[in-house]
């Protein structure tokens, strides 16, 4: 037996992201955010969905992991999207792009609906460089998903299948410490059980 992979933590996430297309009464949070010349239509709109999922984002109490690694996960839901919308476009414009996302984020955080600190969705403090997109996300995913299902749950057959499906993923957990460099806000927690969810010492359990 194979694990269905859409019912993996991240999938449902993502899915749910994607299939989304209210963008809300959110303009006024990016009206200070100045986006490139070049998909500024469409980034302007991700800008309205971003503080829309925010804003509906359900408060999961007692769940530190999961919180923080569904904030990490529409961190890089974003990053996807600027990249495919600016295609080959130069690093710097999507640099500039994600810092008027971030500050359309923090304005929501500062001013938009009230929730404690706790609760807060964080941009991350670093952006990544294009090229390492895909593997951080890779890891965020499999973190979020081996917590999900074998740490969580108390199911031995799905967790062997996950075991099993994570073999073929080629993580990047050599350059962990590279792609991964201290994060301004205190996840600290969150970081070391990710980097204990390495393929080669879960497999050595």
């Amino acid at each position: 037996m194979v694990i269905d992979v859409n019912k993996l933590a991240s999938n449902i996430l993502h899915d749910k992201w994607n299939e989304d297309t209210d963008t809300g009464n959110y303009h006024s949070y990016c009206l200070q955010s100045f986006f490139d010349a070049k998909g500024f239509t469409q980034i302007d709109e991700l800008c309205r969905k971003l503080v829309n999922f925010l804003e509906n984002m359900e408060i999961i109490k007692d769940d530190e992991y999961y919180s923080v690694g569904r904030c990490k996960l529409i961190n890089y839901w974003l990053y996807d999207k600027v990249k495919q919308i600016l295609n080959s476009e130069s690093p710097d414009i999507y640099d500039k792009d994600i810092r008027e996302l971030y500050k359309a984020w923090n304005h929501y955080n500062t001013y938009g609906y009230y929730r404690v600190e706790q609760y807060k969705c964080e941009p991350e403090s670093n952006i990544p460089a294009m090229e390492d997109i895909d593997d951080k996300k890779k890891v965020h995913e499999h973190c979020l998903n081996y917590y999900e299902i074998c740490k969580k749950k108390d199911n031995n057959d799905e967790c062997q299948k996950y075991k099993d499906y994570m073999q073929n993923l080629s993580l990047p957990y050599k350059n962990f410490d590279i792609l991964f460099p201290k994060d301004q806000h205190d996840y600290s927690s969150y970081y070391s059980k990710c980097e204990s969810y390495n393929p080669e010492n879960i497999l050595k359990e």
